[in-house]
């Protein structure tokens, strides 16, 4: 009689896998799958991400990817925080100047010294106060120096600037050595200085 192929029994079948052990002690059974909350579908799976290139790897743990910082596209802002800067015109003088010409001028506003001053450079929207002094040696440049309100540090003072004049500008300030002033840079006016225009034109800051 021919013999026929025996059939494996249940014990040769592999032992299924041990359930997990519980930190408790015991084993836990496998938690159910989680079920979807109302109204909301479950993504489909995509398949695992790809391997990321050598330029996507985060070296330092803080990188974020596709992110940017707008602080960093931000114009830093200019003067003491919190305070405007100083209007093209102020509703009150900062200084009065008083020219060695007889003129008395209020710096409300820009104010351009000179031969023959002209607000070349100014928009149409601000209007600069230009004051014309002699000058018979030809000393005084046509656009000399500028005095204005200060902004930002000098918020309430008057600033005098050299609007790079041919034979310069000397400052005398109290309690200070004379200054010869940099075309370009202002600097703040104390009441009681003394601008020295040259060809013997002097120009005295008091107090409004």
């Amino acid at each position: 009689e021919p013999a026929t192929e025996a059939m494996p029994l249940a014990e040769d079948a592999p032992p299924p896998p041990p359930p997990a052990w519980a930190p408790g002690g015991g084993y836990a059974p496998p938690p159910p799958p989680p079920a979807p909350s109302e109204g909301f579908a479950a993504p489909a799976w995509a398949g695992p991400p790809a391997p990321a290139g050598d330029d996507d790897v985060d070296h330092d743990g803080m990188t974020q990817a596709g992110g940017w910082d707008p602080a960093q596209f931000s114009r830093p802002s200019h003067g003491i925080p919190g305070q405007p800067p100083a209007p093209s015109v102020t509703s009150r003088p900062v200084a009065k100047l008083v020219i060695s010409s007889g003129d008395t001028v209020d710096v409300d506003r820009a104010i351009l010294v000179g031969r023959a001053p002209e607000a070349r450079r100014f928009s149409s929207t601000e209007q600069p106060r230009l004051v014309t002094v002699p000058s018979p040696q030809q000393e005084i440049s046509s656009t000399h120096l500028e005095v204005r309100p200060g902004s930002g540090v000098d918020h309430g003072s008057a600033v005098v600037t050299d609007m790079g004049s041919t034979n310069g500008t000397v400052l005398m300030q109290p309690g200070l050595p004379p200054e010869e002033l940099q075309p370009g840079i202002a600097v703040q006016l104390i009441p009681g200085a003394v601008i020295d225009l040259g060809d013997g034109v002097t120009i005295q800051v008091a107090n409004p």
